[in-house]
């Protein structure tokens, strides 16, 4: 399935552990609940897809455009986004834990909390959302307090 056409295309509750979507494009497609472990979709376009509870243990979207993406209560353990762009991505009650996040643009994502963040494997160049700089900052200045 690789550079596949996507479109809107609807896989809820799909089995797709380990599909190659290489650069597919999915504007808006839809994964609610799909079983994703181990799916490639480096370099996708998948602007406002559905990825709500979705299983994507070690999924790769490494340089993936995300733009909007809901990942609402998705596992994202151990998934590579090095350079994605997840700007305005929902991410709240998503599992981050070992999750690559080198270099993604992070900017206006919504419900990413400092605890998820530092579940992550890394974050190094991120772009993270205004609220997280804060969060940071203020733990940081804490700890120099304490």
């Amino acid at each position: 399935m690789e550079r596949t056409q996507l479109g809107r295309a609807n896989f809820t509750d799909a089995n797709m552990e380990g599909a190659n979507l290489l650069e597919a494009q999915g504007k808006q497609a839809n994964f609610v609940m799909a079983r994703l472990q181990g799916a490639c979709f480096t370099r996708g376009y998948l602007k406002g897809a559905q990825f709500i509870r979705a299983n994507l243990v070690k999924a790769y979207f490494d340089e993936a455009v995300l733009r909007g993406a809901n990942f609402v209560g998705a596992d994202l353990q151990e998934v590579d986004f090095t350079k994605a762009c997840l700007v305005g991505a929902d991410l709240v009650g998503t599992n981050l834990k070992d999750a690559n996040l080198e270099g993604a643009d992070l900017s206006d994502a919504h419900g990413l909390s400092l605890e998820q963040l530092k579940s992550t494997y890394g974050y190094g160049n991120a772009i993270l959302p205004n609220y997280l700089k804060i969060a940071m900052q203020s733990e940081q200045e804490t700890e120099r307090q304490g």
